[in-house]
């Protein structure tokens, strides 16, 4: 991802994923990845599950937002937060 490879970030991730699929860590980087490669709805669908996961998922939410833009997302990180 540092390297602007959003492919190759999201085929690590997708890799990591095979064999741990709860990885918090590797789900929100295929969220951030598939966001970066256009994929908006795919990184939706992966942010959500993500939440399901860990309600804490701030990648993933941050991710979320990023998409819709939706102040509601960043409403509800601040109070989680705290």
């Amino acid at each position: 991802m540092r390297r602007k490879n959003y492919a190759a970030a999201l085929d690590f991730a997708e890799k990591s994923l095979v064999k741990n699929a709860h990885n918090i860590k590797a789900r929100g980087l295929k969220a951030s990845a598939l966001r970066k490669l256009g994929l908006e709805k795919e990184a939706l669908e992966m942010a959500a599950s993500s939440l399901k996961v860990d309600p804490f998922d701030y990648v993933s939410r941050f991710t979320a937002y990023l998409i819709t833009r939706k102040s509601d997302t960043l409403n509800e990180m601040q109070s989680l937060m705290r």
